[in-house]
């Protein structure tokens, strides 16, 4: 019978200590995944922060727009509406025709934005007239859109681009906002008085990022307002 060499210890011992190695780079792969689930950002790159910062700042821009159209049109801002096909819960009484909705072709002319998960996580935007800016308008409540769920990352970039402060600095914190869906009707006519949003970065602005600790209200029933980064912008200040 042929002779058979033993099998080499020392391959043994390689294999084995290959397997370990494998092992300790798998599970250290896994721990910093986990690490970054919840962020909204996680493995992108300053660029894709950029990207989706400015997909925020750019749906602001076409809601206040589509509100200014309706305003041309002598539409009230308590007839204004929000009705749409995506959430329910908008229907304004006030708002008899096409022409006072924002999504409709015959009022502002505005198609409804559903935010990649990306940006938000999933949640949709919300419209509320319980809340007034500091040094916007006057103290009465304005009409205002609030986009939740955003990271710390996309919102620093947003006030950074808005040139409000640094994208390395970390957003304000406002405590707990009233978030009711906005029918056509405004909290200050005559009580209760609207929460007045205000910080040393954000008085003045008609847009901007912040974190909220708490939020109450139909707009967010059910959205993870506590704790989180909301954009808001203005879309008619009173």
């Amino acid at each position: 019978m042929p002779y058979s060499p033993p099998p080499s210890h020392a391959t043994e011992h390689g294999s084995a200590l290959f397997v370990l190695l494998f092992a300790v780079a798998l599970f250290a792969a896994l721990t910093y995944a986990i690490s970054q689930q919840g962020s909204g950002t996680m493995g992108l790159s300053e660029e894709k922060i950029k990207l989706l910062a400015t997909d925020v700042i750019d749906m602001g821009n076409g809601l206040s727009d589509a509100a200014a159209r309706l305003r041309l049109h002598r539409i009230q801002d308590i007839e204004i509406s929000f009705e749409n096909s995506i959430v329910a819960g908008y229907n304004n009484g006030s708002c008899t025709s096409e022409n006072c909705k924002i999504f409709s072709y015959d009022g502002g002319g505005k198609d409804w934005e559903t935010p990649v998960p990306e940006i938000s996580g999933g949640n949709d935007c919300c419209f509320t007239g319980g809340l007034a800016i500091q040094n916007i308008g006057t103290d009465a409540a304005a009409l205002v859109g609030i986009l939740p769920g955003l990271s710390r990352s996309v919102c620093s970039k947003i006030n950074g681009l808005l040139g409000i402060h640094s994208a390395s600095t970390s957003p304000p914190v406002v405590a707990a906002i009233p978030a009711s869906k906005f029918t056509g009707t405004f909290l200050g006519a005559p009580l209760p008085l609207p929460t007045v949003i205000t910080s040393a970065q954000t008085d003045g602005q008609k847009s901007a990022c912040l974190k909220v600790t708490s939020a109450t209200g139909s707009a967010v029933s059910g959205t993870p307002l506590n704790d989180t980064y909301v954009f808001y912008q203005v879309l008619s200040d009173r």
